[in-house]
């Protein structure tokens, strides 16, 4: 775990997200006290139209963060601080079912700093939360 950037988790499962962009998915029982079963290597699947239902990889991105919202759309969001840009994937981490890119209008630019962080609202409508290393801006989660 030394190597783990951020942790979340949903009813009995964990992720763990790595440094090198890698997440881990444990999945326990509470009850049986049993060993939890992790999964290291994801094959990730793009489900966005247009795109190749073939297993794919990240290049080209530096994944920091990552957040679990409740149903009724469970779902995981990854922070890429490189795009920048905020992946989501359905519950399981298996499906990207869309990547979220900042939008600005004339009257806010995008921020000249790094987006250092992010938080999805767990209410509805959902807004999403950025920060610009010292400034915070929000708005609607738009897919």
């Amino acid at each position: 775990l030394q190597e783990a950037s951020d942790i979340t988790a949903y009813d009995n499962q964990l992720y763990l997200l790595f440094q090198d962009g890698s997440v881990t998915q444990c999945i326990y029982d509470v009850y049986t006290g049993s060993p939890a079963d992790c999964k290291r290597t994801i094959s990730y699947t793009d489900l966005r139209t247009g795109q190749s239902n073939l297993p794919f990889g990240f290049s080209g991105v530096h994944l920091t963060q990552l957040q679990m919202v409740l149903p009724p759309d469970a779902s995981i969001y990854l922070l890429d601080t490189q795009g920048p840009g905020i992946y989501h994937f359905g519950l399981g981490l298996e499906t990207l079912n869309r990547v979220l890119r900042p939008r600005f209008n004339v009257d806010y630019e995008l921020p000249q700093g790094v987006l250092t962080a992010f938080a999805i609202s767990q209410g509805a409508p959902r807004m999403v939360i950025l920060a610009y290393v010292d400034q915070i801006y929000y708005g609607s989660l738009v897919y």
